[in-house]
């Protein structure tokens, strides 16, 4: 969230003082801009309530012989008093973005349309979060489901996981779901978040000082209460851990701090432990991760398409 480095693994141009911080679960969010070649944004979170806020930059990548440069737009400011979480939902007329933030010591989310012409900085209001403690600080993380429909955030200090309905045409959430089972001891709590491809499952993954627990949730389970009682521990890895995302292969990946490996979700769509997570799943070949994990935008999955094509 305060230098972009391009694909050379050299600094790009222009690309340092974004403002971004260091220690926000989700720091950056890229996004390509529709109806414009080789045009991405960047947005970026400051720390919890700090004073740059919500922001966004472009990336050209025509320039610089394809190495791209943070050109005419960088460090626009859009809101303050943001928490350090940020997602994108495609648009229900497959154009258009949705970019969602939420407001920090606030009962609110903040979407922001994207049409080709630009970014609309004035914020389409959804007063359905809820609101934090006395220290305000409510760490974790907000992820788009695959096909537009839900969106779902960690309150990490609460203790609380909330899946929400998510409307693409007007962006706006609402019917709020709290799942508040998830404490073990102290300095265990949920963390990171991720839709299965097919969106009928949500990962948790609760972060410890010394280990981490990864819980699968059947978001078609019936009531908030059987969503609730569908918790189920797939895996455990030794040592803190802090990302989980999306990645290739439809399968789910997440950082487990110091090791030379990822935990993977082999089948993030299948039923309880038969979705087969492994805490070594794929080597980073003699490097270490630490906490974090690109936060990637990703295209709407059609969920009947999707599961059609897997069992053909």
């Amino acid at each position: 969230g305060i230098t972009v480095w391009n694909h050379n693994h050299q600094i790009m141009k222009s690309s340092t003082g974004l403002k971004g911080f260091t220690s926000s679960t989700q720091s950056y969010f890229f996004l390509k801009k529709h109806g414009i070649a080789n045009i991405y944004y960047i947005f970026t979170t400051d720390g919890l309530s700090g004073p740059d806020g919500f922001r966004y930059s472009e990336v050209d990548m025509n320039l610089d012989s394809g190495l791209g440069i943070i050109y005419s737009t960088k460090n626009s400011y859009i809101t303050d008093k943001t928490e350090k979480k940020i997602t994108a939902i495609e648009h229900q007329n497959g154009t258009n973005y949705l970019v969602i933030t939420s407001k920090y010591f606030s009962s609110g989310f903040h979407s922001y349309l994207i049409i080709c012409t630009g970014l609309d900085t004035v914020p389409i209001l959804s007063n359905v979060y809820v609101v934090g403690n006395d220290n305000g600080i409510i760490y974790g993380s907000l992820k788009g489901g695959h096909d537009g429909t839900k969106i779902a955030l960690t309150c990490g200090d609460l203790n609380l996981v909330e899946p929400l309905d998510f409307d693409d045409q007007t962006g706006l959430l609402s019917n709020t779901i709290l799942l508040n089972n998830l404490v073990f001891f102290w300095g265990d709590h949920p963390y990171a978040i991720e839709f299965s491809p097919a969106n009928h499952f949500l990962y948790v993954l609760k972060a410890g000082l010394f280990t981490c627990n990864i819980f699968q949730f059947d978001l078609l389970a019936g009531s908030p209460a059987a969503i609730e009682i569908s918790k189920t521990l797939i895996g455990s890895s030794s040592g803190s851990s802090g990302a989980i995302q999306l990645g290739s292969k439809n399968k789910i990946y997440h950082t487990v701090n110091s090791k030379n490996y990822l935990g993977v979700i082999n089948n993030p769509n299948i039923i309880e432990i038969s979705c087969n997570y492994v805490v070594s799943g794929i080597s980073l070949s003699g490097k270490n991760s630490i906490l974090g994990l690109p936060n990637i935008f990703t295209p709407k999955i059609d969920s009947i398409n999707y599961f059609f094509y897997t069992i053909s």
